[in-house]
């Protein structure tokens, strides 16, 4: 994610487009927030644990708290900034609207706003526990997770959006196709200047769609393991006690089934680290990972480039082609 950002800020041909400026660079922004969490998994024990036996908590551990900063805040930001990436593709492709980015200042104060506070409320009200990571507890999980599920409104507005543009395609397909004469060809080429906006919007769509599908996955995996999966174990329950005891003359591993009804799957486990620690890579390729953008940083380190300003297609934006001395 580091490379993205560096890509949409110093690179000409990607910057000096309105969209990046003001709203990929801020998206890129939140997918390293979010993905910054990681770094505390190298020696995992300095943010989960105070001594040997006993388990950190946000009052007894910098690294934790600020894991937990991190964790929280970087999950709302990112499906923030996700869903106004996604609207402000179906505003420029149904509306031709720049919407977005005219009021980007507004969208800027609010959904920092809100990750500032849904990160503050879970850790003032003490609804933070440690584990894995420092996240938020069992019991604050729907209160947590519910309000994101705007996620799936967006994904729906994508959904609409490509359907849109499959059926302005189509339509403009069967114009073409009933053009006979000198007086309609004129229709003809506003009707081709169409069709081009149409496969250039589905050209970068596609990124979207891909992007919106992502999010969608980690948002529901997420939700279904913290809300639903995961449960502080009740030390007092009688299936703990037998847990004990089987301990005490077997091994784990022998043990395992009398505890493996009251633990989350090892299989989701995995789904749910292996998604989240690879979102940043999947955004990656999703947005950046094109031969332009490699041609273009080649470019920038050899010093042989120079700025040729053209006008986008899709988006009215002033964009710059690099191209060689």
């Amino acid at each position: 994610m580091v490379f993205l950002i560096a890509s949409y800020v110093f690179l000409p041909s990607l910057n000096a487009n309105l969209t990046t400026r003001k709203v990929l660079i801020p998206f890129a922004f939140s997918v390293l927030l979010f993905s910054a969490t990681d770094f505390f998994t190298i020696q995992q024990k300095r943010s989960q644990c105070v001594n040997p036996i006993q388990q950190a908590t946000i009052s007894d551990n910098r690294l934790c708290l600020i894991q937990s900063f991190l964790a929280l805040g970087g999950a709302y930001a990112l499906a923030c900034w996700s869903a106004l990436v996604i609207v402000h593709l179906h505003f420029l492709s149904v509306w031709r609207s720049k919407f977005i980015i005219v009021h980007i200042r507004s969208f800027h104060i609010a959904i920092w706003s809100i990750s500032i506070l849904a990160t503050i409320i879970p850790i003032v009200t003490h609804h933070v526990a440690s584990g894995n990571i420092c996240f938020i507890t069992p019991e604050a999980s729907p209160m947590f997770y519910f309000p994101l599920s705007f996620i799936y409104v967006a994904f729906a507005v994508h959904v609409a959006t490509v359907i849109y543009i499959a059926n302005v395609t189509l339509k403009v397909w069967d114009e073409d196709s009933k053009e006979s004469n000198i007086a309609q060809r004129a229709l003809v080429n506003e009707s081709q200047r169409t069709l081009i906006y149409a496969r250039e919007m589905v050209r970068l769509q596609w990124r979207a769609l891909a992007g919106a599908f992502l999010m969608v996955t980690v948002y529901t995996t997420a939700w279904t393991f913290f809300t639903f999966k995961y449960k502080l174990p009740d030390f007092k329950a009688q299936w703990f006690e037998g847990w004990l005891q089987c301990l005490e003359t077997g091994t784990q591993t022998s043990c395992s089934s009398i505890s493996a009804p009251y633990f989350p799957k090892f299989s989701l486990i995995i789904w749910l680290l292996l998604i989240k620690r690879c979102v940043g890579i999947f955004i990656f390729i999703i947005l950046a990972a094109k031969k332009s953008t490699f041609r273009g940083w080649i470019e920038v380190l050899r010093g042989n480039s120079k700025s040729e300003v053209t006008a986008s297609p899709v988006h009215g934006d002033a964009v710059v082609q690099i191209t060689s001395v």
